[in-house]
């Protein structure tokens, strides 16, 4: 027997439909007519590009902003600091938890972005200053100023495992792609040195400019960059400690990074608030202005390079992808002095819109999605499309949605 559903059912769900559609050809056009107007939904800060994560010296504080918006995800006070702590360095595991250098404290702060726990606190023997982690996470290894030690730390249960002499003055420190290798510089040496990560033997030395103050790796770990007060930047072949090539940079650099490619090194000049660009295969260097007193500076994975601007309390942006355009400044809190680039703490959704995760938006998805945002079926049936977690689907996310069926999921 043929079924036959009652007409004032069969209207209803043509109405439906019809009004879904319609829905979704009005969030068609109103992405389109955004996208013209240069105007792009607001995203949540959870699942922005990356997030700065940076340590405000003096205040002692710990502020998370995204890139590139600056929203502010929120500022961690670090206990007994009462304004005058010298955060000097700072780094962010694979799991968020943060990591701080306090130079007067003799200790590294402990920071969860998660939101997981307070602040902790690792106590050190000796002032420490630089920074890094092992390839796999596990460790840091911290300069110990006073005593030109490496102190190697234990992250998990953030005990001090190792400790051995670095050389006279050690500022700056990288470490290479397989681990067994650290690289540093000596102030009073003129100096990079490239030593064992097991127990500080010197494997390798080479002579930079005058007062290094900091190096960086290229990805592949064959080359130093060692940025020296003499307004120079010294490439040195790790393999050897052989000089390869030596650059002019800006007045008082103190922070270099390295872009993924190898291609390109930028150095951050605190005396002149610059920031110089350095493209290797040209062998050309150009100056890009930022704000006053530039101190640390890292890049994101899409290559939006960010610098902490320590005298006007700013984070500068310059979107390298596209002519290296400066955008609107990040207001980044009192002194802001160590930086690191992470992904924002809190749930991230890979493709809004995306309900079986195939990595691509279909039509019938976004009828879904019109359809939980007319409160017609629930948000467990996509939970993709509510990417700000508010129990809802908003114009702004169905906008997202319709971009990714059009363009395709972010990658």
């Amino acid at each position: 027997m043929e079924r036959r559903v009652a007409p004032s059912i069969s209207a209803a769900v043509r109405g439906v439909r019809r009004l879904s559609h319609l829905l979704l050809a009005n969030a068609l056009r109103l992405a389109a007519a955004l996208t013209l107007a240069g105007i792009v939904a607001a995203t949540p800060a959870w699942a922005q590009e990356e997030c700065a994560f940076v340590g405000n010296q003096i205040v002692g504080t710990v502020r998370i902003l995204a890139i590139p918006d600056g929203q502010d995800l929120g500022v961690t006070p670090l206990p007994d600091c009462n304004g005058i702590c010298q955060l000097t360095d700072l780094v962010v595991s694979p799991s968020l938890e943060i990591f701080v250098s306090q130079f007067d404290g003799n200790r590294l702060w402990v920071v969860d972005a998660q939101g997981g726990s307070g602040p902790a606190q690792i106590g050190l023997a000796t002032t420490p200053t630089d920074l890094v982690f092992s390839p796999d996470s596990s460790a840091i290894y911290v300069i110990a100023n006073a005593t030109s030690e490496a102190a190697v730390l234990n992250v998990a249960n953030r005990t001090e495992t190792n400790r051995f002499a670095l050389p006279s003055q050690a500022r700056g420190l990288s470490i290479t792609p397989d681990g067994t290798q650290l690289v540093t510089t000596s102030r009073n040496q003129n100096s990079v040195f490239v030593v064992s990560s097991s127990d500080g033997d010197v494997l390798r030395d080479g002579d930079v400019g005058e007062r290094p103050f900091t190096v960086a790796l290229s990805p592949t770990g064959d080359r130093a960059f060692a940025a020296a007060e003499d307004g120079t930047l010294t490439v040195v072949d790790v393999a050897s400690g052989d000089e390869v090539d030596s650059f002019t940079v800006g007045e008082l650099p103190t922070a270099v990074a390295v872009s993924a490619d190898g291609d390109t090194v930028y150095v951050a000049n605190r005396g002149d608030d610059t920031v110089s660009m350095i493209d290797l295969g040209e062998q050309n260097v150009s100056t890009l202005e930022v704000g006053d007193e530039p101190v640390a500076l890292a890049l994101t994975s899409a290559g939006h390079l960010v610098v902490a601007n320590k005298q006007s309390g700013t984070l500068s942006v310059i979107d390298t992808a596209n002519g290296n355009t400066a955008l609107t400044p990040i207001q980044a809190g009192v002194n802001p002095s160590a930086l690191a680039i992470a992904p924002c703490p809190g749930r991230s959704v890979a493709c809004v819109g995306d309900c079986n995760a195939n990595g691509s938006v279909a039509i019938n998805e976004l009828i879904i999605g019109v359809g939980i945002s007319l409160r017609m079926r629930d948000t467990a049936d996509c939970p993709s499309f509510d990417a700000n977690e508010s129990g809802a689907v908003e114009i702004a996310e169905l906008i997202r949605a319709v971009n990714n069926s059009l363009d395709g999921c972010p990658s």
